[in-house]
């Protein structure tokens, strides 16, 4: 696997150059000087580095005859302030401790003890992370990556080392308990059945029979990862197996294939032809189909017909026009204000300010909120907005989603669905209050004068236009849209709980107690094409958990989702917070009842990106999630259990104010991405943490670092701010001033494009060009030399205002502006022969 070193970061370069000096201390010779001279060798093997690489920008490091974790490093910011700290994942001290004792029973063969020991461990630590030194990386920046996997696997290890005596004792113990579990299950039930005999009795004799049947099964319904777990497992765990271990590696090359191991896949074919000729038929064909598997590898899933869409689009259809046109105008328009139609009956009128009010026991305790509150109820004008946007340069939250003619996307206290090519509104959701609470908008209030080199939206109203990702959050698929609401403001709600869950409002005001980004909402499905209301829910485990078999509750605690949901097969899975606690909830995708749900942190208090979503993404049967609290996890999307879980490093902004450091310690602005993102390409999976000032990639099947990214290139003052997407091999990101492309497979950066002005939106990916919008015309760069190739002059019905974030329905370029959306198309005479 070819692993690349950029040359942009000075740690790196030191190394190269023989200077002996650990990044982040004082050198030998501080001061003026010895920084001077180290900027010269810098800049002369830069130069030097540049004839060798012809300015591309990174060294193979395959070629060099080295292996290192991660490849690129950038600017690096030595801020002497303690990093934010990680969420925290289960671990169980006494499970490990147990674990270590019936492995010393193993060595000493007492495998009557260790067997029941292990049996034991087993049976309590389904959901317990292990972590151990040899799976720890450390990056040459110092960057250190920890990975956990489950208990369980490592109790499944263990035995299989310790059994070449035992293992006849073992089984003498559980096979009983293993037939039992699969003679007593209905046929229904029968995938469940074999997945418990593979997770508490793996080493029995049915273990690898109930491994293959599953694995068929993944493999039919094209979860394809999960199955190449299940077939790995029989060839690497399970010891003596009676299977016939050509079908299984056969099943097992045909699945790699389709995750991205194609390499891996033909050279197990080449063996197996090569050991045994009578298979060399079969063999032909898995062979010709994993070429039919390369060979359609560069088109792009996120395309096709009724697609999962979300927000952020991360590809979006090409324009069918080829280049924009010298001038483009405003199509149709509509503002949050909704022009409606002139047949439909006059709506309520809706409140004078969407953001809540804060409690007078908060208002009386604080003299800071006061004026906090003061501010919310004089509602600031659009002109301020505005005023704010240019100088500050934030980025728009918005969430927009296009198929079949329509358009749907939020305004302040619903959900609005208009029509693409006129504009006209098609369907409302009903209304409700805005997704943003006290802790929310008290701890935004106060970063928003710490840091200058860091702004942040300050009021309510700025957090809903340039902040609140999670009140734009929302799904379509297939004939549903599901989106997150607030509490409903035009009907009582007839499933009311019992018991009234009141916030610890007063602890939440405080700084150190803005730790949860919970938020009290409803998960609401609406039918696509009209708009009818099929269902809602809200987070909290529902009341008819336990009518249908599963040992869990409702829990009277607070809990919100965390975004919108990913459809699955049959299932809905979307990460939950209950309290500062992190879930991942799986759903049914026709009621919304909860069928599962998984643990995966807590977070640490007043220590994450409140206004970030928890970026979650599903493929070929396992879901990965970011969390934003320095933990990514992989899970089987199926059942819910944990694959791995990796702690990255998290960074900061340290606050300008020393009053602010002298009354909160060690609280500072978390340096990240504009949001949490996490996708899927290949073997790999990326990672953007609104978090880390670093894009990194992680093999999907074992966790292991593959490669990292500095968001800001070397002596570069463009930041990385929106990772907009990979297509065709290729990973685009997003600055202030410029657009990126890399490599996605190793990191290598192909190009970067001067914008020449500020952005003051987000880029729109497509699958033939990437469309930038600048403060009053739009870009349109070439995907593969990033090359500007077209340049069109926007009139735009608000001529102060800069262009928004983009999108594409394929006919033609949609702006998501300030608290509006508008179409925007060639002047009528420029179209005429």
């Amino acid at each position: 696997m070819t692993i690349l070193l950029q040359y942009c970061g000075r740690a790196c370069l030191l190394g190269f150059i023989g200077v002996g000096l650990a990044w982040g201390q004082e050198g030998p010779n501080d001061g003026d000087e010895f920084q001077v001279e180290i900027d010269a060798q810098f800049e002369e093997l830069q130069l030097r580095l540049d004839e060798i690489l012809g300015n591309q920008g990174g060294i193979v490091i395959e070629d060099l005859g080295m292996e290192l974790p991660a490849a690129a490093l950038g600017n690096f910011r030595s801020t002497g302030y303690p990093p934010p700290s990680h969420g925290e994942v289960k671990t169980d001290g006494d499970s490990e401790m147990l674990l270590q004792r019936a492995e010393e029973f193993a060595k000493q063969e007492r495998y009557d003890l260790a067997s029941t020991l292990w049996q034991k461990v087993i049976d309590q630590s389904a959901d317990v992370l292990l972590e151990r030194e040899e799976w720890k990386e450390t990056t040459l920046g110092g960057h250190i990556y920890q990975r956990f996997r489950p208990m369980i696997s490592e109790i499944e290890s263990s035995m299989s080392d310790s059994f070449a005596k035992g293992l006849k004792s073992y089984r003498l113990q559980v096979d009983g308990e293993a037939r039992a579990t699969l003679a007593m299950a209905e046929p229904d039930e029968r995938e469940k059945a074999l997945s418990t005999v593979i997770q508490r009795y793996f080493l029995s004799g049915l273990g690898d029979d109930a491994a293959f049947e599953l694995g068929c099964l993944k493999m039919e319904r094209m979860e394809f990862l999960p199955a190449v777990r299940l077939f790995s497992k029989i060839l690497d765990e399970y010891p003596n197996t009676d299977l016939n271990v050509e079908q299984v590696e056969i099943r097992l090359a045909g699945a790699l294939a389709r995750v991205g191991g194609i390499g891996q896949a033909l050279e197990m074919v080449e063996a197996l032809d090569q050991e045994h000729a009578l298979l060399r038929p079969v063999l032909k064909l898995v062979r010709e189909d994993i070429e039919q598997v390369r060979a359609g590898q560069g088109a792009d899933s996120g395309l096709r017909e009724n697609a999962t869409l979300t927000t952020p689009p991360l590809v979006q259809p090409a324009l069918a026009d080829g280049l924009l046109p010298k001038t483009l105008i405003t199509v149709w328009e509509q503002s949050y204000q909704l022009k409606m139609p002139e047949t439909w009956p006059s709506l309520p009128e809706s409140p004078s300010s969407p953001l809540p009010k804060m409690g007078r026991q908060v208002q009386r305790n604080n003299v800071f909120n006061r004026g906090v509150q003061q501010q919310q109820n004089k509602q600031p004008a659009k002109a301020k907005l505005l005023d704010r946007w240019l100088d500050q340069g934030f980025a728009l939250s918005s969430g927009l989603v296009i198929r079949d003619g329509l358009a749907y996307f939020k305004t302040e206290d619903r959900l609005a669905v208009c029509n693409v090519a006129t504009g006209e509104l098609d369907w409302l959701g009903f209304r409700n209050t805005l997704l943003l609470d006290e802790g929310t908008r008290g701890r935004q209030r106060y970063f928003a004068g710490t840091a200058a080199s860091a702004p942040v939206p300050a009021t309510g109203e700025e957090l809903l236009v340039f902040g609140d990702t999670l009140h734009q959050s929302m799904t379509l698929a297939g004939d549903t849209v599901y989106v997150l609401q607030g509490e409903p403001m035009d009907f009582r709600e007839s499933d009311e709980l019992d018991v009234e869950v009141v916030p610890n409002v007063r602890n939440r005001i405080r700084f150190n107690q803005f730790g949860s980004r919970m938020r009290g909402n409803r998960l609401v499905a609406y039918e696509a094409k009209t708009g009818r209301l099929k269902w809602y829910r809200r987070a909290m485990d529902d009341g008819n958990a336990q009518s249908r078999g599963l040992d869990f509750a409702p829990q009277i605690v607070e809990s919100g989702f965390a975004r919108a949901p990913l459809t699955y097969g049959s299932l809905l899975i979307a990460p939950v917070h209950e309290g500062s606690s992190l879930w991942l909830v799986g759903m049914d995708v026709e009621t919304g009842d909860t069928l599962w749900r998984t643990f995966l942190c807590d977070e640490p208090a007043g220590q994450v990106l409140s206004t970030s979503v928890v970026s979650l993404s599903v493929d070929a049967g396992d879901a990965y999630v970011a969390s934003g609290a320095g933990l990514a996890f992989s899970l089987d999307a199926i059942s819910g259990a944990l694959n791995w879980a990796l702690k990255y490093p998290r960074t900061n902004i340290p606050p300008d104010n020393a009053n602010f450091r002298r009354a909160y310690g060690t609280a500072s602005s978390i340096d990240g991405w504009g949001q949490d993102i996490i996708l899927t390409y290949g073997d790999k999976v990326i990672v953007a943490g609104s978090d880390f000032n670093h894009l990194f990639a992680v093999n999907r099947r074992s966790g292991k670092l593959v490669w990292e990214i500095s968001k800001q290139l070397f002596k570069s003052e463009e930041e990385g701010r929106h990772l907009l997407g990979i297509y065709d091999g290729r990973l685009y990101v997003g600055t202030k001033r410029a657009i990126r492309c890399y490599q996605a497979s190793g990191g290598k950066m192909l190009w970067e494009t001067d914008t020449r002005q500020q952005c003051y939106g987000r880029a729109a990916l497509t699958s033939s060009a990437v469309y930038v919008p600048q403060e009053s015309s739009i870009l349109q760069l070439d995907l593969k030399t990033g090359e500007i190739v077209a340049t069109a002059a926007v009139q735009s019905s608000v001529d102060s205002e800069p262009v928004g974030n983009l999108y594409s329905d394929g006919q033609q370029l949609i702006v998501y502006g300030l608290k509006r959306i508008y179409a925007l198309g060639q002047p009528q005479q420029e179209i005429l022969p």
